[in-house]
């Protein structure tokens, strides 16, 4: 019985851990956009660092527009270079935020990482995201974050 249990309670926690995207540890929550207005969807923000991700299939139609559309909606304050892996990526200034933004051109999105200051989290963020993104292209999961608790930002 004991092992029965054990092995439910496992499968759960796969099953569980599986369905999340890419999770944020516990200091962050959801902040919706009439909280703040300088981005177009929901995001997590712990106060300091912000995530956001966005499909852009409503404004481009083809992998290669993306980055050119991306670029100028940051102000051109950002230059992309490309990975040997076919994202994007660019780190600046950006309406006086620092911005680290990966772009995913094979499904029209972007993953943002912004914060009023540039230190070694955002630098340690700026890297666990980029190694979260590629986790998630290689096991085929969609580019949005969640809560610790694997909870989507409504």
């Amino acid at each position: 019985m004991k092992l029965k249990l054990t092995f439910l309670m496992a499968l759960f926690f796969t099953f569980y851990l599986g369905k999340a995207q890419i999770s944020l540890s516990k200091g962050f929550r959801c902040v919706s956009m009439s909280q703040e207005s300088n981005m177009r969807d929901s995001y997590f923000s712990d106060g300091i660092f912000r995530f956001h991700s966005e499909a852009w299939g409503r404004e481009v139609d083809e992998p290669g527009q993306l980055k050119d559309f991306v670029q100028k909606m940051y102000g051109n304050n950002l230059i992309f270079k490309k990975t040997t892996d076919n994202l994007y990526w660019a780190t600046g200034i950006s309406n006086n935020e620092y911005k680290y933004v990966i772009i995913i051109p094979s499904k029209l999105t972007t993953v943002a990482l912004s914060s009023k200051t540039s230190n070694t989290q955002f630098s340690n963020y700026s890297a666990w995201i980029l190694q979260q993104v590629r986790i998630n292209i290689s096991s085929g999961k969609d580019f949005y974050f969640t809560n610790f608790r694997g909870q989507e930002c409504n």
